[in-house]
């Protein structure tokens, strides 16, 4: 993403080009003071938006000058340092989400510096966030210069983070937590769990949260870096060979493949 830095120069017509002379010493030369110029604040931004003005053609995604948001009650502005472009975002972008009105703003998760306001206990501070249902789909997302969210759609960001990887977590881990909430995975149970697509976003986002709830992880990916190469052993024979026979607790499929989701259970 590209950034705008305002430099002003102040160049001083007075400064001497030689030392005064010795005759010169008792000299002052005084001036008028010229009041500092403040530099004007952005009112544009640049953003990709996706238009559709034909419902029955895809949109057409497009660099462009939007306004910058104005600051609205129970919101906070941010300035966007990075934003992550996920699956979900390429998806948009093709129309196949039925609910995306237009035009939009791309982009469900970013990370960037809050703008305003003042008074907000992170202003100033480096802050990341993700999308629910709206940001991206009903309301501007976050492929802009600027991105206006509410108050509670941010957290600070620590600084063993950079600005590309705190951008990329948000819909990888909430995706995560919600699929081990809706597994009933119990934190601290010792249950065993196996991850389809382990090396994926979500997927290995899962794993480590999997394991922070002290579960026992088995990792499925489509070659040898994993516990069970799907690819080579799409019967999970691996998988029954490392359980002794007694199956796993939980299956979580992140890679759609009802086949290898049937053999783990």
């Amino acid at each position: 993403m590209n950034r705008i830095s305002l430099i002003e120069k102040h160049i001083n017509p007075h400064h001497p080009t030689s030392p005064p002379s010795k005759q010169q010493s008792n000299i002052s030369l005084s001036c008028p003071s010229l009041p500092l110029q403040q530099p004007p604040k952005m009112t544009t931004m640049q953003a990709l938006q996706l238009t559709r003005p034909d419902p029955s053609l895809p949109p057409t995604l497009t660099l462009t000058t939007l306004p910058k948001p104005d600051l609205l009650p129970g919101h906070i502005l941010i300035t966007v340092h990075a934003s992550a472009i996920h699956p979900s975002d390429l998806l948009n972008s093709t129309g196949s989400f039925p609910q995306t009105t237009y035009p939009r703003i791309p982009g469900r998760d970013f990370s960037g510096v809050v703008t305003a306001p003042a008074s907000h206990p992170l202003y100033n501070k480096p802050v990341f966030g993700t999308s629910g249902n709206t940001q991206a789909f009903t309301a501007s997302g976050a492929h802009a210069q600027y991105i206006l969210v509410p108050e509670g759609g941010v957290v600070e960001k620590p600084d063993s983070l950079s600005w590309v990887q705190a951008a990329t977590l948000g819909v990888p881990f909430s995706t995560a937590a919600l699929i081990l909430k809706r597994a009933g995975l119990v934190e601290g149970s010792g249950e065993s769990v196996f991850v389809l697509g382990a090396n994926g976003a979500v997927g290995s986002a899962v794993v480590q949260l999997a394991q922070a709830r002290g579960a026992k992880v088995f990792q499925g990916t489509r070659n040898d870096k994993g516990d069970v190469n799907t690819a080579s052993d799409p019967e999970l024979a691996k998988l029954d060979e490392l359980t002794g026979g007694k199956g796993v607790d939980i299956v979580i499929d992140t890679v759609g493949q009802p086949g290898l989701t049937g053999a783990a259970s």
